[in-house]
């Protein structure tokens, strides 16, 4: 909170630890580090939370967007950070769905 009011940031750490609270609370930062091969490229991350879903560990991310017609999320937004976040989160997805991601 800021002079009163809650701002995007607050809400969005708010909204991840509401996601975290889902999948029993905040793993700790060492179990939410990853590696994974993307294009050929060794990346290395970390996930908002991890989970073990059907005896897999799967990584959890939360994204809060407040405004999404003003969100670097947001595809309509040609902005070159824009784009490199969409990017950013376009690698993400693909760590979290491909199977040679090692969350250990």
């Amino acid at each position: 909170m800021h002079n009163g009011r809650y701002r995007a940031i607050d809400k969005a750490q708010q909204y991840e630890d509401d996601i975290q609270d889902l999948y029993g609370g905040a793993a700790n930062f060492n179990s939410r580090q990853y590696t994974a091969i993307v294009d050929g490229l060794l990346v290395n991350g970390v996930a908002d939370n991890v989970a073990v879903i059907n005896g897999k560990n799967v990584a959890i991310e939360a994204k809060f967007v407040e405004d999404w017609n003003k969100s670097l999320r947001n595809p309509l937004d040609t902005k070159p950070w824009a784009i490199a976040e969409q990017n950013k989160m376009l690698i993400i997805l693909r760590i979290i769905v491909m199977p040679q991601v090692n969350l250990s």
